[in-house]
């Protein structure tokens, strides 16, 4: 799909998952806020700024601990459901446009199917994690550290593709392996769209990492809070972005 075309069909989808993932951080940051709340007793954060009244907060609460331990871990729960339920709806409206009504159905109809795919392409990340192993033990952890990172951007393309062919039904049996053992076979034919795809995730978490260093050095800059969520939102363009490369327009 051409990059033109993606961008016009995909605008309102960028912006709606952009709203929904950050509906699910404001729900994780309202519970982390009344677990630390709970901690703190009714005291409130000094002059020395927000990490620092956490981070003593953590030091001295155990419960705190178990508190933001459980957030982060229901935050990516929450945020693994939300992009499943949703790839099927965007891979359909970037393939053929319709209705806010037929992305909901859309999204509902395959989310079985993105479920069991993502379960196979689990499984063949930890396959993967063999020759990174061998290549970590021969060469140094480092090497099978740079092994592994590539090899699993790599996975990201070639799963789009298996989720597309399974959403145009161009796959037979969508709930078992064959939709990704053909991506896997055709990725010697998309070798552009495979790179741009794993340059586009390498994208996305250099996004994340960088809203983390933002939120840690301007923890108190109000303007920090807007470019976390304007790295957010150029994190999800990415990501619809790379699955376009998987779609063919109908």
């Amino acid at each position: 799909m051409k990059l033109s075309t993606a961008l016009r069909r995909g605008a309102w989808c960028i912006l709606g998952v952009a709203v929904v993932r950050m509906g699910l951080a404001a729900f994780a940051g309202k519970l982390g806020s009344a677990g630390v709340a709970v901690a703190m007793r009714g005291y409130t954060r000094g002059a020395e700024g927000f990490f620092p009244a956490l981070f003593s907060v953590l030091g001295e609460s155990p419960a705190a601990v178990a508190g933001i331990a459980t957030l982060l871990t229901t935050a990516l729960i929450l945020g693994t459901l939300a992009n499943v339920i949703t790839v099927g709806g965007v891979l359909a409206h970037l393939r053929a446009p319709g209705s806010i009504g037929a992305f909901v159905n859309h999204a509902i109809r395959w989310a079985p199917a993105m479920l069991t795919s993502a379960i196979w392409v689990s499984v063949l990340r930890l396959l993967l994690a063999i020759p990174c192993a061998l290549v970590g033990a021969g060469m140094g952890r480092s090497a099978g550290f740079l092994v592994g990172a590539a090899l699993w951007a790599l996975t990201m393309p070639i799963h789009d593709h298996a989720r597309a062919m399974i959403v145009d039904g161009r796959a037979t049996r969508r709930y078992g392996p064959r939709p990704l053992l053909a991506a896997l076979a055709q990725s010697r034919r998309r070798l552009l769209p495979l790179t741009l795809g794993a340059v586009a995730w390498i994208g996305t978490i250099a996004c994340s990492l960088g809203a983390a260093a933002v939120g840690l050095a301007f923890a108190d800059h109000a303007a920090s809070a807007w470019a976390i969520r304007g790295l957010g939102l150029f994190a999800v363009t990415l990501t619809v972005l790379r699955i376009s490369l998987a779609v063919d327009e109908d």
